[in-house]
């Protein structure tokens, strides 16, 4: 799973740590090129910090090792056949096929229904907690 932050190159392309995404690209195709089960979860608030990724990661990992672990200790992992799983396209514009019907198309400006956008991040934003 590569888990940029948007601040990371992905919607700001300048800044400190801008250069992340065009490395991230890069590590991505080259995996997905040779069958790897590779994903992108872009948080869109953050930058380099460790943010709302840390409620992405845990279950993440407890579903890949509970999926990949051999069920006997020292055994070998378990295979996971890229057939059983959603190969979801990077980059927008792209689609996604299966069984040649198009199911899903990655939108060029993802917005919600009330017309703002899914992905955008925010310098200025007070967590609710803090909020009066």
């Amino acid at each position: 799973m590569c888990n940029p932050g948007t601040k990371e190159g992905v919607t700001f392309k300048e800044g400190r740590f801008a250069g992340v995404w065009s490395g991230v690209e890069i590590f991505f195709t080259a995996k997905r090129a040779k069958g790897a089960l590779i994903a992108v979860a872009v948080d869109p608030l953050t930058s380099h910090e460790c943010g709302n990724q840390r409620y992405l990661a845990g279950p993440w990992f407890d579903a890949c090792l509970t999926a990949r672990l051999p069920n006997k200790s020292g055994g070998p992992l378990r295979f996971r056949p890229a057939d059983a799983a959603w190969i979801a396209p990077l980059h927008a514009g792209e689609s996604d096929e299966r069984d040649g019907q198009v199911i899903a198309t990655v939108p060029a400006k993802p917005a919600s229904p009330f017309g703002r956008p899914v992905f955008r991040a925010s310098t200025t934003a007070t967590p609710r907690s803090r909020r009066r």
